[in-house]
């Protein structure tokens, strides 16, 4: 009799603990699948781990296979990053899709190409392209990235724009790196310019041939309109991001004559330009 109410005593005393262990699994189960829909990236940023500028001025060939460190913050949410994946997209100077480009579009945290700390990440991205001309005409890597956790939770989506041609420089030699090449045939240049995305202090500077002609411009959801009167021949304008404001990257949206002509939303960071080309 004692050894059967001992027996029944150590039964109901696991079931007691195993209930209150589930439940304290499926309690902290639940505070992570909160915490990991919340996820937000920011800060993102993009350096080629070779020197562009050096090869182009020595007429040296471009290396087929080339890296570019991509990093950005995650909020102090290193557990909900089990999986980084994203999509890239390679283009001339002219803004021409180079195909048959190779890469890995999916990373897990513990891979070799990874650093995660308690507060950014960090992936080597690297990609091979399929020929040298295409090497040497490569001007910018599109990147489009976004993290998911074990359950599919997945953070917001981050486009990253990363320039690999030499940098230029306006009149009063302030350098910029051009995302994108377009050609206006035109003689009137009415421009609007406004944030496509939230508000959140993107700044803008705006050249005309080497000229600043608009300063430090605050963007915001309203447009604002500006007209130009250009000189016969060649003219360029050039739309600079000074910032990214509190999200990156810098959402400007620039119209050219109304809309009709041209709509340009390509997502600066911090010192890249669109550069429109007038004649």
């Amino acid at each position: 009799m004692q050894i059967q109410k001992l027996l029944i005593a150590v039964i109901l005393l696991y079931c007691t603990f195993f209930f209150i262990s589930c439940r304290k699994k499926s309690l902290s189960l639940e505070i992570k699948e909160i915490e990991c829909k919340n996820l937000e990236l920011k800060n993102a940023t993009g350096t080629l781990q070779f020197n562009s500028c050096f090869n182009s001025k020595n007429n040296i060939n471009q290396p087929l296979t080339q890296n570019i460190k991509i990093r950005f913050e995650h909020a102090n949410k290193k557990a909900c990053l089990d999986y980084l994946k994203l999509n890239a997209k390679f283009k001339t100077a002219n803004g021409v899709n180079i195909n048959n480009v190779t890469y890995k579009n999916e990373y897990l945290s513990s891979d070799p190409e990874v650093v995660l700390t308690d507060s950014y990440m960090e992936v080597l991205f690297t990609y091979t392209l399929s020929n040298q001309a295409d090497a040497n005409n490569l001007n910018t890597v599109e990147i489009e990235l976004y993290s998911e956790n074990e359950i599919q939770n997945r953070s917001n989506t981050v486009n990253l724009v990363v320039i690999l041609a030499c940098p230029l420089t306006t009149n009063n030699g302030i350098p910029y790196n051009v995302v994108q090449n377009v050609n206006v045939n035109s003689n009137t240049v009415n421009l609007s310019f406004a944030d496509y995305s939230a508000e959140d202090g993107d700044i803008i500077d705006v050249y005309l041939n080497g000229d600043k002609v608009i300063s430090s411009l605050t963007i915001l959801n309203n447009p604002k309109f500006y007209t130009f009167t250009i000189n016969s021949g060649t003219n360029t304008l050039v739309v600079i991001a000074l910032n990214e404001g509190s999200s990156s990257p810098n959402t400007c949206q620039v119209q050219v004559n109304n809309g009709s002509g041209i709509n340009l939303t390509p997502g600066l960071s911090t010192g890249q330009a669109i550069n429109i080309k007038f004649q």
